[in-house]
C-alpha cells in the first residue's frame, strides 16, 4: 500500500456543503486547493444547490474539479451497486484519468450525492483506484 496516495470518498446529501467537505477533510490535504474534486455522479444536477452544476459550470472555489460521468451509475442500479452508465469501456477511461489525478497530487475526493459510503457505488470505485494504485481509502 502507497502511505500517500488516498482516496477520499464524501457523498452530500440534501444539506451538506463544499465548506462542510473541507472541514472534513484534514488540513494539510486541502491547504492550497490541491485535491482534486472527482464528481462520479452520472449528471451534474442536483436538488442540493451547493452541488448542482446544471448550467456547465461549477463554484470557484473548487480549484480542482473533474466530472468524470462514465464513473457514474445507470439507472438501474441498486443501492450500493456500481452498474456504469455508458459501458465497461468508457468506464475504463474515466477510472484512468482519476487515476492520473490520484498519483499527480497524491489524494483525490470522489463525490456523490448518497451521503452513507455503504449504499453508494463510489466504494467500488474507491476500491477500484485503491487496487490499482494502493492508494488507502478513507470515507469522510
Amino acid at each position: 500500500m502507497s502511505e500517500n496516495l488516498v482516496v477520499y470518498s464524501w457523498g452530500y446529501g440534501r444539506d451538506r456543503t463544499f465548506e462542510d467537505l473541507l472541514a472534513a477533510l484534514p488540513e494539510d490535504r486541502w491547504g492550497p486547493w490541491r485535491i482534486p474534486i472527482i464528481d462520479v455522479r452520472r449528471s451534474r444536477a442536483s436538488r442540493n444547490p451547493h452541488w448542482s452544476c446544471r448550467n456547465g459550470s461549477y463554484p470557484p472555489e473548487w480549484k480542482i474539479y473533474v466530472w468524470l460521468n462514465h464513473l457514474g451509475n445507470a439507472q438501474e442500479a441498486k443501492r450500493g451497486e456500481w452498474l456504469p452508465a455508458h459501458g465497461p469501456n468508457l468506464m475504463i477511461e474515466h477510472l484512468l484519468i482519476a487515476e492520473g489525478w490520484l498519483r499527480k497530487t497524491g489524494a483525490v475526493v470522489l463525490v456523490c450525492a448518497e451521503r452513507d459510503h455503504r449504499r453508494c457505488h463510489r466504494v467500488q470505485v474507491a476500491e477500484a483506484l485503491a487496487a490499482r494504485t494502493g492508494a488507502k481509502v478513507a470515507h469522510l
